[in-house]
Formats: structure tokens, C-alpha cells, sequence
């Protein structure tokens, strides 16, 4: 798993974990996160439009209310999921236990 400095450098300014967490906490999004393929609905068309907005992703995870770019196993950015979509992602997290 690498994480550029651009991705320690967000993490460390969204979520306040410090830049040596920041490997952890992007293996753990990339094993547990919610993928595309779990989406649907409007979220499922946001994540869509976050893909076309940035197109250097092929991989999107959304964990801890997070969103996670990654190209491949390499960490991009990551961004907070808009407080709309707490309800869907906590709904999709019962589906899957």
C-alpha cells in the first residue's frame, strides 16, 4: 500500500491522524471500505460523478464516512462523504454483518 504525500497531507488536515497512521488507515479503507459495487441510488450517482471528476481513480472506497481514491493500491486523496449519505452508508453496513 502507498500513500502519496498529497493523501498524508488530507488526512492529516480531515480526519487529524497523523501522517505515520495514515498507512493504516488507507490498508483499512482498501480491506473494509464499501465499494462501487455495493452503491446504489443517489449515492451510487455521486461516487459516479467523484469518478468522473477525477479520473486518475479506478478505485473508490468509502469508509468511516470517508472517500477514499485510490489508482490501483496507490492512496490519491481522500474527502468527506456529504452528511446526506450517512443514512444510505449505515444502511449498506447492516446489510454486510
Amino acid at each position: 500500500m502507498v500513500v502519496t504525500k498529497h493523501a498524508k497531507r488530507r488526512i492529516k488536515a480531515r480526519a487529524g491522524i497523523n501522517k505515520r497512521s495514515s498507512e493504516r488507515l488507507a490498508e483499512k479503507a482498501f480491506m473494509y471500505g464499501i465499494t462501487h459495487a455495493e452503491l446504489s441510488g443517489s449515492l451510487c450517482r455521486y461516487i459516479d460523478g467523484v469518478y468522473l471528476k477525477y479520473r486518475k481513480a479506478n478505485n473508490i472506497r468509502i469508509y468511516n464516512h470517508q472517500v477514499f481514491l485510490f489508482r490501483g493500491t496507490v492512496l490519491i486523496t481522500m474527502f468527506p462523504l456529504p452528511t446526506k449519505y450517512y443514512s444510505t452508508i449505515e444502511n449498506i453496513k447492516s446489510k454486510r454483518n
